[in-house]
């Protein structure tokens, strides 16, 4: 049975005789390297298995603890992180004898050292054109999401009237053969970032925003990445769902408190009397839908009325909560 990435960090820890923050501490100079945060909450989460870091956070912990990516996500092999040589010295070697006098331009190389070479510099190629081929994809995948980023920063900086228009702008581009990507997909008009869950046997993992939904007073999270994902049990009651949140708040109280996960499913429909999150004027809620309103569930809070000159978009329906 494979083990959760809790269950290693576990591990290492015990074997390394470290606490969490010692473990931030050995983070810190590779967060500043790769621009990522980790925050003693994101740690304990990982630590108790609520949930799973994403490949960013991954990596940092796996650089951290000096394991590597794969062993830390809980598959069976090596600990170690692998070095680019091979774990023997260039003497006892013939391939790594050859690249030692190769870098040396020395090209008196023995049979064995030609037949080395022969036989595993095709693999070594083939390995390093892969590396290299899904580095250009995280960095294009990075400059794509911050372009998407800086879009839907600036869209929440207009007022409804400039909403509108932008929208207006966007859509009359869209019909203008220069400006349009043959290669695009068409997401639809109520799909705001499109997710796809990732499954594994017995579980199966979704989008995490920790920044949240607010049952309260609203929280702006137009533009935000999911900064984690999170494993989900494969059971029917969480098929549905695409994406997750935190709660913030109490006004949706019985059905949410503060700090559930909320589920969030984008394909279906909403109805009077669902529960869904919507984006009012920048800010985000999770409401019950009325007819002119987003209520609140806990009559301690008031209700949120939608007026014709309100900018409102549904991020999905609700389906249910993370249950311990």
């Amino acid at each position: 049975m494979k083990a959760t990435t809790a269950d290693r960090l576990k591990e290492a820890m015990n074997r390394y005789e470290l606490r969490q923050a010692d473990i931030l501490r050995r983070a810190e100079p590779f967060c500043k390297q790769f621009d990522v945060k980790l925050g003693r909450n994101d740690l304990s989460q990982y630590v108790s298995g609520k949930v799973s870091p994403g490949q960013e956070k991954l990596t940092v912990l796996a650089l951290a603890l000096g394991v590597s990516e794969t062993w830390l996500m809980g598959y069976d092999v090596p600990m170690g992180r692998r070095s680019l040589n091979f774990p023997t010295t260039p003497d006892d070697c013939p391939f790594n004898s050859a690249l030692e006098k190769l870098l040396n331009n020395d090209y008196d190389l023995t049979k064995e050292e030609h037949e080395a070479i022969k036989e595993e510099l095709p693999i070594v190629t083939e390995r390093a054109a892969k590396a290299f081929n899904g580095l250009h994809r995280k960095i294009s995948d990075l400059y794509e999401r911050e372009r998407v980023r800086q879009l839907l920063g600036s869209f929440g900086l207009l007022n409804s009237a400039g909403q509108d228009k932008a929208l207006e702008q966007v859509t009359l581009l869209t019909k203008i053969p220069e400006y349009q990507d043959t290669n695009a997909k068409n997401i639809g008009s109520s799909t705001i970032i499109e997710f796809q869950p990732k499954y594994n046997t017995g579980l199966f993992v979704i989008p995490y925003y920790r920044g949240g939904v607010s049952a309260g007073t609203g929280i702006f999270i137009l533009g935000n990445e999911a900064e984690d994902e999170i494993e989900l049990p494969d059971i029917p009651e969480y098929h549905g769902a695409d994406f997750a949140l935190d709660v913030n708040g109490d006004s949706m109280e019985p059905s949410f408190i503060d700090g559930d996960i909320a589920l969030v499913s984008q394909n279906m429909e909403m109805q009077v009397g669902d529960i869904g999150v919507f984006v009012v004027n920048g800010s985000a809620f999770i409401k019950e839908l009325g007819k002119n309103e987003l209520i609140s569930q806990n009559g301690e809070y008031p209700n949120i009325p939608i007026h014709e000159e309100d900018n409102v978009v549904c991020m999905g329906k609700v389906i249910g909560k993370l249950m311990d």
